[in-house]
């Protein structure tokens, strides 16, 4: 059988941390996943009104329109 190397381990940019991204940038902010704040900005009903607030707050802080 064939032997199967590891992937070599993912860095911070990959994985959505990317500081110069306004997506990365409003999860932080909020708390909250970058999935999060998609669904929060394209207006899914899926996102408790809490986090939604969070985000919103987040874009607001941040200088974002919306």
């Amino acid at each position: 059988m064939a032997r199967v190397t590891p992937l070599a381990p993912l860095n911070a940019k990959s994985w959505g941390n990317d500081q110069s991204n306004p997506s990365c940038r409003l999860a932080q902010q909020a708390g909250v996943s970058t999935a999060t704040v998609s669904r929060v900005l394209n207006g899914k009903d899926t996102v408790a009104p809490s986090t939604r607030k969070a985000v919103l707050t987040a874009l607001d802080l941040l200088g974002y329109a919306r």
